[in-house]
């Protein structure tokens, strides 16, 4: 255990809580949620923002149940959270009550309510008690502490009780490791203080995420993957980030200790004398060969690749998931359809690593893919969105929230819905924090922004002695910039970006590796045989010895290994006949040797990566830049010269491709086909002057109006109303948007607030006139007796005092 508590120790010193951190975060936003109060319940519930923390399925189905089946979901939770119950009887009447509630609105489907949510609905409840959990640590926690893990029903609970034992007798007298923690714990997260969270990172990222482990260093493949009959399943596998594997009738690979067992069983299942070769590799690669970090391409018959993405977990078995059980988590990079030129091969799982290619300027199959969907992902990443839009409307139509679906989409080739749109708000905040490499740029025009604030110009510069001036690039400049870098690099043949190491880059890095396996071993050893190792690395050499040896240490230098790896030498006794070593005995030989071809192993290694990550990096991406209030600044202006750039074809990499040289007089400037331009503008601002005509003819609007779908039920008719009797005096650029008359996370609608410190005084500004008082008054009136006749419980009239309106109930007083 200590071992793992190091590894841990030295991965947050390097690079602190790291992605993980959310895990603090949203529990200090969401603890003790949902409250499982009747009025409550379903606002809460639905506010929480789970994170990854559930499958993609047990939201949906979270979500199905708070909006048909509220009440009873809440008599689950209130079953869930009893705690005079003991915990595994709780989670087994949960987990048959929550069945018996969605089977009544779909007999056919599972609820996806395992452990796993069932875990986190506890820690986000009383996070100071309770810990999140999957089942893949859990079982390889087990396995490493030589201990059996529990059925179904019974795996949670023993889970908390291994946490508890790792907490108080490893964590806790860990001064060093606690106060380390809380030096990357920010103010403001949840504090932990019973390091509950704290042990499910150790363990999580321990046999999960592998920090530091030899899973990591291990030889990096190449897969071709079919995602069911048909890829009927890839849709709903790349939106969850996953890969599943669909011979259910198996039960959990994890269950199975070797080859043999699952090819009996698979025969056994289906009455067969037939050797099932071909069902039993794919699903002992699946569960054994397959590796964290190994590119899996995805298929679609034998002629057409769909996408690919990088594993991202061990294997683990989803009860929640109705079939396909058996799975992996996957980051999938990219999705398209991409015809291949060649028969693609047949079997569900294939590992091409070895896999050799015809094609001249290629040494590898997998790399063919590559370039196949190299040359194509500009038809991925389209979506048909224009490269110029505007989105327009009265205040509150949803124009800041479709700007945030419009730039995902654009930029991740991932249509936003209501289930994902908190993904695409958090990636646009987090988009928006990066200091490089930024897909996202967000700039708000006003009635003096220049073109030296959005493209170049000088400015003020007080760092030195006295006044002087110094170059500013804007926004505009930036993004176009980095938009065009990546274009060009997109564009380069995938032979031209292969990187290839020199020996003694690649030997710095063995000797990285060498290094490591050292200073976590436990006897400080990195093994050349059983009972030979290298204990010591200095500037020149290896320095080994033997478990029976009498002799002490034995040096082997840097420049003979070198040797041997230079001369193609491919076995002991050709090596034994390199000149300069030829005084080695025959045993050392041996020793070098095997050094040797491990080193070209390691480079092999090594290069592949390179490779992907080099691929990777010059995938064409989209940029998008967001301008806000765009209707406020003088375009012209802003604009200047570059306003012609923008049009589609006059883009770089379009048919009539233009570039100018801004007014520095020496740099030469385009805009790129990658970047898309949003802006918002909002048609109830008088304050500005009409809409440049350059711009309409160069953008697409795109009209956001009040929908009535979107408001609270009992005040659509009210809404309907307000809207009508605007329409009718002021016309539809004035009219209220929906979000005024919308629940607000964790807040659910309030009518009078939202009328008298919104509605009204928007209404006021509307008609600001002699008579605007009388002219709001009559509207809000007119709506007001609409919602009062259907109004069941409250009604309400217009009040005026010192000439201002509000919305008060009647007899109520204010």
């Amino acid at each position: 255990m200590k071992e793992i508590i190091e590894k841990y120790r030295k991965h947050i010193q390097q690079y602190g809580l790291s992605d993980e951190l959310f895990k603090w975060e949203v529990l200090a936003k969401y603890q003790r949620k949902p409250s499982i109060d009747a009025d409550k319940f379903v606002e809460d519930f639905k506010a929480i923002d789970f994170r990854n923390l559930l499958f993609y399925n047990a939201i949906s189905v979270r979500n199905h149940l708070l909006k048909d089946r509220p009440e009873e979901y809440r008599k689950c939770l209130i079953t869930l959270f009893d705690e005079k119950t003991p915990l595994k009887d709780r989670i087994s009447r949960f987990d048959n009550e929550v069945l018996q509630v969605y089977r009544t609105l779909i007999p056919h489907l599972g609820h996806h309510h395992d452990e796993r949510t069932v875990s986190t609905f506890l820690t986000f409840h009383n996070p100071e008690k309770y810990t999140l959990y999957k089942d893949s640590f859990y079982r390889k926690y087990c396995i490493y502490l030589g201990v059996k893990p529990k059925k179904k029903g019974e795996k949670y609970v023993h889970y908390l009780e291994l946490v508890s034992d790792f907490i108080n007798d490893y964590i806790k007298p860990d001064t060093e490791l606690i106060e380390l923690f809380r030096s990357k714990l920010p103010q403001g997260v949840f504090q932990d203080n019973h390091f509950m969270i704290l042990a499910q990172d150790i363990l999580y990222l321990t046999f999960d995420k592998k920090i530091e482990s030899k899973a990591n260093e291990s030889t990096k493949k190449y897969w071709i993957y079919a995602p069911g009959e048909n890829a009927e399943l890839w849709d709903e596998f790349y939106e969850n980030s996953i890969m599943a594997l669909g011979w259910d009738s198996l039960g959990d690979l994890n269950e199975y200790e070797s080859r043999e067992l699952i090819q009996r069983e698979l025969q056994q299942i289906e009455q067969t004398q037939s050797t099932k070769r071909n069902d039993t590799a794919a699903n002992i690669d699946f569960k054994e060969k397959m590796q964290i970090g190994d590119v899996v391409f995805v298929k679609r018959g034998r002629s057409e690749l769909l996408g690919y993405g990088i594993v991202s977990s061990d294997c683990y078995f989803d009860e929640g998931r109705d079939y396909f059980k058996n799975c992996r988590d996957v980051e999938w990079k990219t999705k398209g359809v991409w015809k291949a030129d060649h028969s693609l091969v047949l079997k569900t799982l294939t590992d091409i690593t070895d896999y050799p290619t015809d094609k001249a300027e290629f040494r590898y199959y997998y790399e063919t893919l590559f370039a196949l969907m190299q040359e194509s992902t500009e038809k991925v990443l389209n979506m048909n969105h224009p490269l110029n839009q505007i989105l327009y409307g009265p205040p509150g139509t949803g124009k800041t929230y479709s700007t945030v679906a419009h730039a995902y989409e654009i930029a991740k080739g991932i249509k936003v819905t209501d289930e994902n749109y908190t993904t695409a708000k958090t990636w646009f905040k987090s988009e928006l924090a990066k200091e490089e490499d930024r897909q996202l740029d967000f700039i708000t025009f006003h009635q003096n922004y220049s073109y030296e604030d959005f493209v170049m110009g000088l400015k003020p510069d007080l760092r030195g002695e006295g006044l002087g001036f110094s170059e500013h690039r804007g926004v505009f400049f930036e993004i176009c910039q980095r938009a065009l870098t990546n274009l060009k690099d997109s564009q380069k043949p995938i032979q031209d970006i292969r990187q290839e190491k020199s020996f003694d880059e690649i030997l710095e890095l063995f000797k990285n590796k060498v290094l490591d396996q050292i200073e976590t071993d436990k006897n400080g050893q990195y093994k050349i045989t059983e009972s030979v190792y290298i204990d010591e690395v200095t500037e020149d050499a290896f320095y080994y010895t033997g478990n029976n040896w009498n002799v002490g240490k034995r040096r082997m230098k840097f420049e003979d290994i070198k040797k041997i790896y230079n001369s193609g030498f491919t076995s002991r006794q050709e090596a034994k006949k390199t000149p300069d070593i030829s005084g080695l005995a025959r045993e050392h030989i041996s020793y070098y040797f095997k050094i040797t071809v491990e080193l070209r192993e390691f480079a092999q290694t090594k290069e592949k990566e390179i490779t992907i990550q080099a691929v990777e990096s010059v995938a064409l991406k989209n940029y998008v830049l967001v301008i806000d209030e765009i209707n406020r600044a003088n375009i012209s202006r802003v604009f200047g010269e570059l306003i012609t750039l923008i049009e589609d074809d006059k883009r770089w990499g379009n048919e009539h491709e233009m570039e100018v040289r801004l007014p520095d007089g020496k740099t030469k400037f385009t805009v790129p086909k990658n970047l898309h331009i949003i802006g918002t503008m909002n048609t109830a601002d008088k304050s500005i002057a009409l809409l440049d005509i350059a711009l309409r003819r160069r953008f697409e609007f795109v009209g956001l109006f009040p929908n009535k779908d979107k408001v609270v039920n009992e005040y659509q008719d009210f809404f309907v109303a307000l809207n009508y009797a605007i329409k009718a005096k002021k016309g539809v650029d004035f009219m209220i948007g929906h979000a005024y008359f919308m629940n607000k996370e964790n807040q659910a609608f309030n009518f009078k607030s939202a009328m008298n410190t919104k509605v009204i005084p928007l209404l006021n500004e509307y008609f600001y006139n002699p008579r605007s008082t009388d002219d709001v008054k009559k509207i809000i009136n007119d709506a007001i007796e609409v919602l009062n006749k259907t109004s069941i419980t409250n009604k309400y009239e217009v009040a005026e005092e010192n000439y201002q309106l509000t919305i008060t109930e009647k007899n109520a007083g204010n």
